[in-house]
């Protein structure tokens, strides 16, 4: 595995004139009401100073996923841990009025953070003509799938689809020593992989295993039984898990961890989008 010199993000983010800073105070988001409300009558929805954000530029993974890199100021003071998801406006006129729930598929390095979304239809689609300069509110953040509910020095992560996302987040920061974090990735080919040299600059830098299984559930790749599970990480019980995917993947894979030892209460699962 070859690693990657410098942050993740570094060489990826086109550059972008940084529009003058608007003048302190909550910047406030006129929305349409709720139901009952009367028509026509707006509603505001308040928000920190630090939500401000702008698009960057937009960056193909493959064919129909996309990342929207975003800068801001202040962006440490963000109340996020890495696995967590906000709410994105983006102030268009096909955007402003949808909200979009994605987790950060990086750790927010300097100034810079980054989403990465299918956009294969639905709402998600118009985010491909995203053009640098377009004002972005993040309201947020939630999520569960964080450090701060681990209670074992292992951890084994499970991500299928656009899971993938929040876990690379966790892979690259949750804190251990050699051999004490493991990704396991599932994808029908080769081609359905994100981060490939991220997470494998990651896993040689930080020392951590990371496993692609590919193929369909019928084939060599899957699907994940107990007996996989416990060949791929053999002191699997002695692990807290992450788990992240598409519902159907969501569900055997916390049956498959229960039948092969790992206490509910240490079983972490979220569903993607994709």
């Amino acid at each position: 595995m070859s690693s990657i010199a410098g942050p993740p993000l570094e060489g990826r983010i086109p550059a972008v004139h940084h529009p003058a800073p608007a003048r302190p105070g909550p910047f406030r988001l006129r929305v349409p009401s709720p139901p009952g409300l009367g028509a026509g009558a707006p509603s505001r929805l308040r928000l920190p100073a630090l939500a401000r954000l702008h698009v960057a530029g937009v960056f193909v993974e493959r064919p129909g996923v996309i990342s929207v890199y975003m800068v801001g100021e202040n962006l440490g003071a963000l109340p996020f841990e890495p696995g967590q998801s906000f709410r994105w406006h983006f102030l268009t006129r096909r955007l402003w009025q949808t909200s979009l729930a994605l987790p950060l598929s990086a750790p927010i390095w300097e100034d810079t953070l980054r989403v990465t979304v299918r956009t294969l239809g639905g709402r998600a689609r118009p985010l491909r003509r995203l053009r640098p300069g377009t004002r972005v509110v993040a309201v947020g953040p939630f999520g569960g799938l964080t450090g701060r509910s681990r209670t074992r020095r292992k951890v084994l992560l499970l991500a299928a689809g656009m899971g993938v996302a929040p876990l690379r987040a966790l892979f690259e920061t949750l804190p251990g020593g050699p051999g004490d974090v493991t990704l396991v990735y599932r994808a029908r080919s080769s081609t359905d992989l994100l981060f490939t040299h991220e997470l494998e600059a990651i896993a040689q830098r930080r020392q951590r295993y990371l496993h692609y299984l590919l193929g369909p559930e019928d084939g060599p790749g899957g699907p994940l039984t107990p007996g996989r599970l416990l060949e791929l990480v053999p002191d699997l019980a002695e692990h807290d898990v992450y788990l992240c995917g598409p519902a159907e993947m969501t569900a055997a894979s916390v049956t498959a961890l229960l039948a092969a030892g790992v206490p509910r209460e240490r079983i972490g699962a979220e569903r993607s989008a994709g």
